[in-house]
This record gives C-alpha cells, structure tokens and sequence, in this order.
C-alpha cells in the first residue's frame, strides 16, 4: 500500500467501541487537551517539522496548528521553525490532505509573505477538482498564474474522488478564499456533487461509485456488509458517520460561497445536478454495522428538485431549513450518539467543526462535546497522545485532531455570518431571547447588569452621546462590523442638544461607573463645530476593556480617540486609534492603569497625559506592548507634575518627536519613570520639555542611559511601514496592515517581537481572526475573573 494511501486510510479509520465511560469534568478535559499540547511540542524535529513518512509537509502544518489553536503564540521558536519547513518545502506538494493542511496553518500565522504559497496551493487544489466536483488524493502541478489567467487552467481531472479529501480541499479553498482566491465555480460544483449523492437515509458515503465498497471498514479493516434492498439499493455505498458531516460541512461552505458572492453582486448560475443523476431510490436498510435507529424515508423529490433549494435557496431561508441539509443532519445526529474511546479522531474533529460552525451543542439528543472530550480523555496514552487504531500509525495526526476537538477549534467563523443572515433590527441583548431592538441605545436601556449586546449589521448608526452606568460588553456579530458615527442628540431637558455650549454631550459614549467591554466595532468621530474638545470614548468611572476596534476622525477637529478622566483600568487590545489630537488622553487622579497592546495609535500625539483636578495622589501607569506609535509627538506631558510610569516592550515608535514635553525640566526625568524591552525608534528628535530639546539625547544609547534603563530596552532603526501614509493623512479607511514592517526593510527581521501583529488588529477580519485564536478564551478568562 502506498504511502499516500496509508496516510488516507489513517484519517478515515473508524472503529466503533460499545460504550462510553461515565462524562468527565470540564478540568478533566482541559488536563487531557494540556497533556496532549505539550506532547505534540515534544515531538517537533531539529529541523521544524514533525515526522510522517511521504507526509512530512502535511503533518508538519498539521502539529503547528494545531498548536497555535491550542494557545502557542506564532511567536514561538517552535512556529518559526515549523512555518519556515513548510514554505521551503511546499512546492513539491501534491497530496489533497497535505496541501489543505499546509495552506490552513500557512494563513493562520498570518505573514504577508505567505500570500504566494498559500495562493499557490489554492491553484493545484482548483485544478484537483474532477469533473464530479470532488477530490482524489494528488493534484496536478500549478501556480497562482492560473487564478488569473484562464489560458493556463488545467482541465477537469477524470474520476470521481472521494469525500474526505474533497471536503478537505473544501475548507482548504475556503481559507484560500480570505486572501484572494476565487472559489464560486468549484463551490458551485461542490454543491451538485453532495445533493446528487445524499444516500436514502440522508448521509453520504466515502465514496458513491455504482458499487459496494469498504468504505470506513471496521476495527479489523474488513469490508463491511452490503445494505439489503433492491438491487439499486445494493449498488449504493452506505453512508459512513465522518462523511456525513463531511458532506454538511461542504454543502455549509458551498452555501456561504453563494451568499458571500452575491452580496458582493456577483450573480452565480444555478447549480444543476449531473446528467446521469436520476430519482434516488426512496427506502433503504441501515448498514448493518452501524448501530443505528431505523433509516428515515427518503424524499419523494428528484435530486434536480433539491438541487434548487439547496444553495442559496429561494425556497428556504436558511440552510437549516433545506431538506438536504436537513436530512443529513437528522442522520448527523444519530451518527454523533456512536462516538466512543475507539472512534477516529478525525471522526470526533469532523463533527467539532461542526458543532462549533453552526452554534450547536447537540447533534439530536447527543451533547457532542461530552460525549467525545469523555471518549478522549478515555483514550489518551499515558505519555499525553492518542494512538491510531491502525498499529503503529498515527499519533501525531490522532493527537492534533484529539486537542483540535478538545480545544473547540473554529476554523470558519466568517461562515455562520453568512449562514445567519442580517436580521432586521440589528441589537439583541442576551438576556432578552427572541427581543431585537432598533438602536444601540434602546438595548443598552434594556439590558440587565452583566448582559451582552450582540450587533447584527454592519450600519452605519447614529451614536448620540451615549451613557454607560452597569456592566455590559458590546460585540460585532459574526462577519460584521457595527459602525457609529457621531450625532448631535438631546439633552436632559429633551432638547436638541448644543454641542459648542455643553460639554455634557461632546463624546460618543460615556463610562460614568461598572466595566464596558467593546469589541469589534467601529466608532467615527468628526465633530460638528470647531474648536471644541470631542472624545470618542471617555472613562469618567468604571473600566473600558476595548478590543479591535477602530477609532478614527477624519475631518481634523481634534478628537481624542479615548479619555480617562477618573481613577480606573482601561485596556486596548488589538485595535487603531487614529487622527485628532491624541490617541488616548489621560486626566490623572487615583490609580489609573492604562494597558496598550498591539494597537496602532496614528494621531498628532499618540498618549497624552496631563494633570487632572486632584493631582496630589496620581499613580498613573502606563503599559505599551508590541504597539506602532506614529506621531507628530507620540508622548505629550506637557505640564505634568505628578508621576508617572512607563512600560514599553516591543513598539515601534516614528514620528518627528518621541516627546517634546516628556519631561518635568529639560535635563531632569524626575517623576518619569520608563521600562522597556525590545523597542525599535525611528524619531527625528528624542525628548525634551515645553518644546525645548534635550540636546544630550540624540540616540538610543543616550536615551538608555538618560533614564538608567539597559540596552536591551531598544535600539534606533528606520522604521519603512507597508503602505507610506505620511503624517497627519487621517480617515476613516486606515487599515493595520498598511503599518507592518516593509518587507523590503531592515525592520522586517524584527516583526515576530516588536511593531504591529497586523493580521489581528482591527474589526471584521482582524477580529475574526483573533476570535478564533486561544488569545481570545483568554481575554474572555480575565473578563470573568473575581
């Protein structure tokens, strides 16, 4: 047998155990995914990779991320190695499994770079496809040349393929997908492929060939028995539990295709089912290894008939309501209930992918997660992997696909968005299941200390200074990004409000006591009158934990993007803070902590900190990390003279310069204390006070040594970002990638430790992205801590 059919044979192995030990504690499973974590750690090579003879690319891209969903930052020495294996040795790839597997983990790390091999690899999964809309386990030779020009496609592969690799070409195409590569047609085909082949019991087989054939066998590899029936039932493969939800998860994406293209006014043909698909038969028998109920009737519609409503659906609003989807997941649902310590793992991830894809918990009456992190933590070899239940085979791909499930892994979270729908009133508040509301500010009025408000639509809405006094958190909805410009709205008397006469209502919202937590959204503030000072985001009590959002301005009015204006905590993480006066403008008064990560602060100044109305106990600390600081003056003190705190690690910092007034006296620091570690600084002129330079500061080595901290805090480099947006270009359509390091910069070599982690910055894709990483649970974590 060969290499390439052993490595198939591996992941399509399911071996059905009787039984389930008793479910296991939520810790049981945590301590089963770490055990499993740091074992896959320990099996990486000297040279990057992990080890599967013919398979070392894929199962390379495979540990890695599995690793990065499990909480190993990219980073890490062990990503490094395993990203630079996989892009130095992916041209040679050929194998579906391999090339889905390396374009998954090549766009996850997320590098500009990647672009080339991940589209590379897109270009010989389009050219793989049959001419049944599947997938065999090699793809020819091609290059991205041929996602643009159409002279140099390859023709349709003969064959039918099988259903594993093609829903792994699926959610490879998928990904592709999000840098560029265009999938309407072969998802088009995809689509008639799986309606053409539903079995009568609404599952699909491994294979449909006009024939019987060992399609996932048994725990001793024997062909399993023919279904009885008729004659044109006998000649039907059976449906099998990981190619049922392997052919949900491709009708899934075929349908989120649709949708995505015609949002983006692309008017895609029908798909018609292949000519020699006639009536499918209407009864069959259960296959008798499995032990399943009796088979649901089959449906009294030609397959053409289904074909139409099955992607987008005139006839059915939502993909649950088709009667293709719906029959196979009725059969989904049964399969679920037959997981057990001796099921394939890729069984078990197949139906995670799933479950977490569609929202679920259960699959019928089976609680899906219980029941199969209960057969893992079983299953789990005392040295922290799972074994194959092919001898000697497979625990690096059982383990990755053990701590994949473990982990609740999504990795196609932009396709419930689109799946969903945009509701017509687009807030909804957690505790008021089933209640929309029409604006931001009537479901703040009525949610409940703690509650969460979900946004359904991207708008824009009117903000009209908005007042926070309880606990809440303000998400985007899935795929979208709420967008609030500013409004002039009432006042307490009711009346229009003034904004040049009352500076109650010169912010967009307002934190006056409890924790507001805000993420991915979009918030616009171009002020109506000049020469009045706005606020965006003003903290005047309680806490703000902000995460990739964008807070821009681009009529130069002067905003600034957040102010804080009492004692508290504030945290903004992976978001951009751009134009007006400042970024975040701190009044100080109390213990204030202001923490910073990876975020872009584009402004005229990026921090400013002055003195607030009770100077006399300020304890201001402020924490940067892994930011890009690009301003006129990045840090601006002037006046100030109570004390503060800085900790840099790992920002960029360019502008003209890093503080004209950062310090208390031109040659003292005096009650500025800075920290720091791996900071890069591209400024004209350091630091000095009421604009008066310290002419002693003129480089990184006197900067070190003026503030007594060591070398290792930073050093002078010229900063080349990707995009050149020159000071002061302001608006609302800044993105973070424009502000990674040039990759034909000297910088570059610095991009895994200091300046922007662009590919997670942001709403819409950054947060996407970030939501799916392990980085994400965390955050939630330190929500909820006491």
């Amino acid at each position: 047998m060969s290499q390439i059919l052993s490595f198939g044979q591996l992941i399509l192995t399911f071996c059905l155990v009787a039984g389930l030990a008793q479910a296991q504690t939520p810790d049981k499973a945590e301590e089963a995914r770490l055990k499993g974590y740091e074992f896959l750690k320990s099996q990486q090579l000297e040279d990057g990779s992990w080890e599967y003879a013919g398979h070392d690319v894929g199962i390379t891209a495979l540990c890695g991320l599995a690793l990065i969903e499990n909480g190993l930052p990219i980073s890490d020495p062990i990503v490094e190695s395993a990203q630079r294996y996989v892009v130095k040795n992916y041209q040679d790839v050929k194998q579906t499994y391999d090339i889905t597997l390396a374009i998954l983990f090549l766009s996850r790390v997320g590098d500009r770079d990647n672009r080339k091999p991940i589209r590379d690899l897109a270009a010989r999964l389009i050219a793989g496809q049959n001419v049944d809309g599947g997938w065999h386990y090699t793809c020819p030779a091609a290059t991205q040349s041929i996602l643009v020009d159409s002279n140099e496609r390859i023709k349709p592969q003969a064959g039918k393929g099988d259903n594993s690799c093609t829903q792994f070409a699926v959610l490879g195409l998928w990904v592709a997908s999000r840098w560029g590569v265009n999938i309407d047609i072969p998802m088009l085909k995809v689509a008639e492929r799986f309606v053409a082949t539903q079995r009568p019991d609404g599952g699909w087989p491994y294979q449909h060939e006009d024939k019987p054939k060992e399609e996932e066998g048994n725990s001793t590899g024997t062909p399993a028995p023919t279904t009885s029936g008729t004659e044109a039932e006998s000649k039907l493969n059976p449906s099998s539990p990981s190619m049922t939800f392997a052919g949900l998860f491709c009708l899934t994406v075929a349908r989120a295709t649709r949708i995505r293209a015609e949002l983006n006014g692309v008017k895609l043909p029908k798909p018609k089912a292949p000519p020699t698909t006639a009536k499918k038969p209407r009864t069959n028998s259960a296959r008798a290894t499995d032990p399943m109920p009796a088979p649901m009737p089959m449906s009294d519609e030609p397959a053409s008939n289904l074909l139409e409503v099955v992607d987008p659906g005139e006839k059915a609003k939502t993909l649950k309501e088709d009667p293709v989807f719906a029959k196979g997941l009725e059969r989904a649902g049964l399969f679920a209930g037959s997981m057990s310590p001796g099921s394939a793992r890729y069984f078990l991830w197949s139906v995670e992918r799933m479950g977490v894809l569609l929202g679920q918990d259960k699959f019928g009456n089976t609680d899906w997660f219980n029941k199969g992190s209960t057969a893992l933590i079983t299953s789990q070899s005392k040295e922290g992997g799972w074994v194959s239940g092919e001898e000697g085979k497979g625990t690096l791909p059982d383990t990755a696909f053990a701590i994949l499930f473990l982990r609740k892994a999504n990795l196609g979270s932009d396709i419930s968005r689109l799946l969903e729908g945009e509701p017509a009133k687009a807030f909804s508040v957690a505790s008021k299941a089933g209640e929309r509301f029409g604006s931001l500010a009537d479901a703040i009025k009525g949610a409940k200390e703690g509650d969460v408000i979900r946004i359904d639509g991207s708008g824009p809405y009117d903000m009209p200074h908005l007042e926070i006094d309880k606990d809440l958190t303000i998400v985007a909805g899935t795929g979208y990004i709420p967008t609030f410009r500013y409004d002039i709205g009432y006042n307490a008397d009711g009346k229009r409000s003034r904004p040049e006469d009352d500076r109650e209502v010169r912010h967009m919202i307002r934190v006056n006591k409890g924790h507001l937590t805000m993420e991915g959204l979009a918030l616009q503030m171009d002020a109506p009158v000049k020469n009045v000072s706005f606020s965006a985001v003003v903290i005047n009590g309680g806490t703000l934990r902000m995460l990739n959002c964008i807070v821009s301005e681009a009529n130069k009015m002067g905003m600034a993007a957040v102010r804080v204006t009492s004692p508290g905590e504030v945290t903004v993480r992976n978001s951009m803070l751009v134009g007006g006066r400042t970024g975040v403008e701190v009044l100080t008064g109390g213990k204030q902590k202001i923490l910073i990560d990876n975020t872009l602060l584009f402004s005229t100044a990026c921090v400013s900190v002055f003195n607030g109305p009770k100077p006399e106990d300020a304890d201001c600390q402020l924490h940067l990390s892994r930011c890009a600081a690009y301003g006129t003056d990045i840090f601006n003190f002037r006046g100030l003279t109570t004390p503060i705190s800085i900790q840099s690690d790992g920002v960029a910092y360019k502008g003209d310069w890093l503080g004209s007034s950062m310090l208390p006296a031109v040659d003292s620091h005096k009650g500025v204390n800075w920290q720091g570690t791996g900071n890069l600084f591209d400024v004209m002129r350091w630091v000095g006070s009421a604009g008066k330079q310290n002419m002693t500061v003129v480089d990184a080595k006197k900067f070190n040594s003026f503030f007594g901290v060591p070398e290792e805090n930073g050093a002078k480099q010229t900063i080349t970002f990707a995009a050149k947006r020159p000071l002061g270009a302001f608006n609302h359509a800044v993105r973070a990638d424009d502000f990674e390091f040039s990759n034909t910069s000297n910088v570059f070599a610095y991009r895994r430790k200091a300046g922007l982690d662009a590919i997670v910055v942001g709403p819409g894709e950054g947060y996407l992205r970030f939501r799916e990483s392990f980085d994400y649970r965390t955050w939630n974590l330190v929500a909820t801590a006491p």
